[in-house]
């Protein structure tokens, strides 16, 4: 008879094999929408969903969106040099833009748009989860939950507005600098954004998906734009 030992690791490698391979059956409440992108040697996936998980993140409501492995991705065109911002970030802003579209055909409020390095920090989850209902979904254009833009959540009924705004302005502005315009937004109300008072995630990666970035030169110029702490000050 052999035995075999399923360990907490074991179990969560098998979670993440199911949820890249199987999508959410029913639309929940929050999705949580882990865009992930190959790495260099190196990936910190199974870490982050282990830490969403271990805060109280409910795992049927995780979406983890490969887009380099999506039949449906979106490419950027073969002139994508020829503009301000690198074909690198282009494609980053339209594999978001696939991420969302796609978790938001599986909730019925609200998709967190989360990186695929970071860590949930203590009591993070049951705050974000508590903050979302409180927030009023019809007013609100999204909230931000981490320092660097590492989880936002979007209404579902504002992810088109949104996508389609990062589309228009592809080839000449990131993604996430976009998110604050005010030239994308409910049309005909009133609407704010919300940024929670603390750091609610941590940062974890220290390898880019985009290969400059790993330059020595470009990380210690930059060297602020990785560091943040759980809890610290966001207002």
């Amino acid at each position: 008879m052999v035995r075999v030992m399923i360990t907490r690791t074991t179990c969560l490698l098998l979670l993440l094999l199911k949820l890249l391979l199987v999508p959410l059956s029913t639309a929940s409440e929050i999705t949580y929408c882990i865009l992930t992108s190959p790495r260099p040697a190196t990936s910190y996936l199974s870490e982050t969903l282990r830490f969403l998980i271990q805060e109280g993140a409910d795992a049927s409501a995780i979406m983890i969106m490969d887009a380099s492995k999506s039949g449906s991705r979106m490419m950027v065109d073969v002139n994508c040099s020829m503009y301000p911002i690198s074909c690198e970030v282009q494609q980053m802003s339209l594999d978001v833009v696939l991420a969302l579209r796609t978790c938001a055909e599986h909730t019925t409020d609200w998709v967190v748009l989360i990186e695929d390095d970071v860590q949930a920090c203590p009591g993070s989850i049951p705050v974000l989860v508590s903050t979302l209902r409180s927030l009023p979904v019809e007013l609100t254009k999204f909230a931000k939950f981490s320092k660097f833009g590492l989880a936002n959540a979007f209404p579902k009924q504002n992810i088109s507005p949104y996508t389609n705004y990062v589309i228009e302005n592809l080839h000449a502005v990131p993604h996430d600098l976009l998110i604050s315009s005010l030239e994308w937004g409910p049309v005909g109300r009133p609407y704010y954004y919300y940024i929670h008072p603390t750091n609610l995630f941590h940062h974890l990666g220290q390898t880019s998906t985009i290969p400059e970035r790993n330059d020595p030169l470009f990380i210690a110029m930059y060297a602020d734009l990785r560091s943040d702490v759980c809890g610290e000050a966001l207002t």
